[in-house]
This record gives structure tokens, sequence and C-alpha cells, in this order.
């Protein structure tokens, strides 16, 4: 928890720093142009428009992930799929778990948070159902980077879109055809290491 704490405070730290550049940067560049100080002040604000819709973006997807984490529903959400998966047989389990952390990975999107919450379940749960542990790690990496393209809850990806002007609806309608395409190649290669290559 301390760790925590102490990399907030640096990231905040970084975040102050970086607003003071561009505010000294905005002052410096609109003197070199001779510009006075409210057509620099309204410059700087037309360019933050852009920005705005990004930052609301973000603020609303973290405040969701928040809600979550503080209802404390992650913790269950995550032992009810992990029970779903243990469920199968023992060659359908690896494919499973990429299914059960690419659905985790809409709640949880920092991949080493997923990872610190997850692994600890799905590695025992790996070892009770003959998967091995380098099968379980694998679906892991496929369930967390594949559905990071689509995910509402990917902040830089929500931010990116917001900036371009791409709703997010439209987004997944461009996208969708090839997230399966994934999906099914994730599945049938968890589905062969699991069978032929790392067999437990």
């Amino acid at each position: 928890m301390a760790c925590r704490a102490d990399r907030d405070h640096r990231l905040r730290l970084v975040v102050t720093e970086m607003s003071a550049l561009f505010v000294i940067m905005a002052l410096v560049v609109g003197t070199i142009a001779q510009m006075n100080y409210n057509d620099i002040a309204d410059s700087f604000t037309k360019g933050c428009q852009d920005l705005l819709v990004a930052a609301f973006s973000v603020g609303l997807v973290y405040s969701g992930i928040i809600l979550l984490e503080n209802a404390h529903v992650t913790d269950t959400i995550i032992y009810g799929l992990s029970t779903a998966v243990g469920q199968l047989s023992s060659n359908w389990t690896a494919v499973g778990m990429v299914g059960a952390q690419s659905a985790i990975n809409h709640i949880v999107t920092s991949g080493s948070g997923q990872a610190a919450l997850t692994m600890p379940i799905m590695a025992p749960l790996a070892d009770l159902v003959d998967v091995s542990r380098q099968t379980a790690v694998l679906a892991y990496q496929f369930g967390d980077g594949i559905s990071n393209g689509f995910t509402p809850t990917n902040g830089a990806m929500m931010a990116g879109l917001a900036i371009a002007g791409v709703s997010w609806f439209k987004w997944v309608r461009f996208l969708w055809p090839l997230m399966i395409i994934f999906y099914v190649l994730g599945g049938v290669y968890a589905f062969i290491v699991h069978v032929f290559i790392w067999t437990a």
C-alpha cells in the first residue's frame, strides 16, 4: 500500500511539473510571436478545448473503476469468473482463461494491476485443472492485450478517440471483425499450447 501511495505521489508531481511547463512554454512562445497576454490566454484556451473532452472521458472512465473498487466488487467478479472457468474441461480451461482475463480487463485496465489481482487466483486454478502456469500467463497476455483496443475503460484509448472526434460506438463497429479474429486466434493458440506444447 505504501508503494502505491509513493507511486501516486510521484505521478502527481510529474503531472504538476508538466502542467507548469506547458504554461511557461505558452508564455514564451506567445512572447516570441509578439502576442499580448490576452491573445496568449485565448490561444491557450482554444488549444485546451480538444483536450477537455478527452480529460472528461478519462475522468468518467476512471470513476467507474473507482466505484467498483470501493464497492469491493472487483474481487467477487474475479472469483466468479475463475469459478466458471474451473468448471470447464481441462482442454477448454485455457480458452476460458483467455475469455475471463479479457472480461476482467474491462474492470482493471492496468496490465500490472490485472496480473496482481488475477494471477494469485488463476495460477492455483491452473494447477487444479492440469493447465500449465505458462499457459495461464499466455491466457492473461491474450486477454489483457487484445481487449485494450476497444475496452471503454481504457483511458488512453478513450482520450485518443475524443481528440480524433470518433465516437466509441463507431470505433467498435469498425474494429469488431478484427477483434473477433484476434480472439479466435488467441483461443486457438491457447488450446494448442495447452494440448501439445506446455502440457501440465
